[in-house]
């Protein structure tokens, strides 16, 4: 459960159906029925997971010290102002004005759907699945939801918004300080809205934050707005399996050797930890692997499977941690020849790190089904993907 891929799915599949199945079209039926997609049952068992010590407001009236739920990544927002950009002709063959139409407008779209190439652009058609999907859900300070669609609704510039000293409008100063302290007080997985360096929100695209309008100036800016956007959510949800992943078992330990912490539990059988620098040498010389120094150098990467009746390694997992948007399902998994004791149970599973993947081992061989079924869990637990290519 929390898989990276359970938080990528959007909360309206099977709900809203048209004859187009195409999730653009599935969003427009989804808003015409005016449903919050984060008051959703799958939305109410994330918040209460991830915030279980936040008190939600009952009514509207209830304080700041209360939260309601949002959404990070607007869709109608980006859409309009793609659609303006790319398709200006075919809105006023329908009779809609470049930006002058609003939502109410959507029936006419959705009646010649089939005229706006753009329907059919991956990008967009992404945007629409992640943004009714739990990775894009979030909780703010009551009230906070409404004040910002009358500021700004692209994310980057709330953030900058309520970030920044001496401009915040009236209408949202009393949001300021309710909003930071929930941002510093609760794990609200921002990592990659915020620059790591000195803690100012990152713009969606170079000079957004220059935009007085909040839109984009081109379709390259729009473009480039939906893909960081599809990125950003697609890195939250790795980040949000992950420390659900640390919370799963009472057997999950974070311990430290020589200043580098690893973690450990335990899955069928198997004891799993992440490797840290000396036994990722010990490891890699008992399965006689070649000690790469991109692996060696990043804890966190390589995690081990041992044998819990031996306590001898029998898997090896490596992840490209450092690319954090990269596609869960792109993984693959090779079994690999070790030592003789170890009976050719070795299997390692790595994310494309060049042209084809780089990896730990050599030549593939027979890896034991009880080794594939513990990584295939644990793989399926963490969210980096559940298809193993054996």
């Amino acid at each position: 459960m929390f898989s990276a891929d359970w938080l990528c799915t959007s909360v309206l599949d099977g709900r809203y159906h048209t004859r187009y199945d195409n999730p653009i079209a599935t969003w427009f039926k989804y808003r015409k029925a005016h449903d919050d997609a984060e008051r959703s049952k799958k939305a109410r068992e994330l918040f209460h997971v991830f915030w279980p010590d936040v008190h939600f407001r009952e009514k509207k009236s209830d304080g700041l010290d209360t939260v309601q739920s949002d959404t990070i990544c607007l869709f109608f927002t980006s859409y309009k102002d793609w659609m303006n950009l790319y398709h200006p002709r075919e809105l006023r063959a329908i009779g809609l004005e470049p930006y002058q139409w609003h939502l109410k407008d959507l029936p006419k779209i959705l009646e010649h759907f089939e005229l706006f190439a753009s329907h059919y652009d991956t990008d967009l058609q992404e945007f629409a699945q992640f943004t009714a999907a739990p990775a894009n859900f979030i909780i703010v300070p009551n009230g906070m939801k409404t004040i910002r669609r009358h500021v700004t609704d692209y994310w980057d510039m709330t953030l900058q918004l309520f970030y920044q000293e001496g401009r915040v409008p009236e209408l949202a100063q009393q949001y300021v300080e309710p909003f930071r302290s929930l941002v510093d007080d609760n794990e609200l997985f921002l990592e990659d809205w915020f620059d790591g360096w000195d803690n100012r929100p990152k713009e969606l695209y170079y000079g957004h934050f220059l935009s007085p309008s909040h839109r984009p100036k081109n379709i390259e800016e729009a473009r480039e707005a939906v893909r960081e956007m599809n990125r950003r959510i697609r890195s939250r949800a790795l980040e949000m399996s992950r420390a659900a992943w640390n919370n799963l078992t009472n057997n999950y330990e974070v311990r430290s050797l020589g200043g580098t912490k690893f973690r450990e539990c335990e899955i069928s059988g198997y004891n799993v930890s992440i490797l840290e620098e000396e036994r990722f040498r010990r490891v890699a010389k008992t399965l006689k692997a070649p000690v790469l120094e991109q692996y060696l150098h990043s804890p966190g990467l390589a995690v081990c499977f041992d044998e819990m009746r031996s306590g001898r390694p029998c898997a090896v997992v490596a992840l490209d941690a450092d690319k954090k948007a990269h596609n869960p399902n792109s993984l693959t998994a090779k079994t690999y020849p070790n030592s003789n004791s170890l009976k050719g149970n070795s299997l390692v599973c790595t994310s494309a790190l060049g042209a084809g993947g780089e990896s730990l081992f050599g030549t593939p061989q027979q890896t034991a089904p009880a080794v594939v079924d513990a990584v295939r869990k644990w793989l399926h637990i963490t969210g980096f993907g559940e298809n193993l290519q054996l």
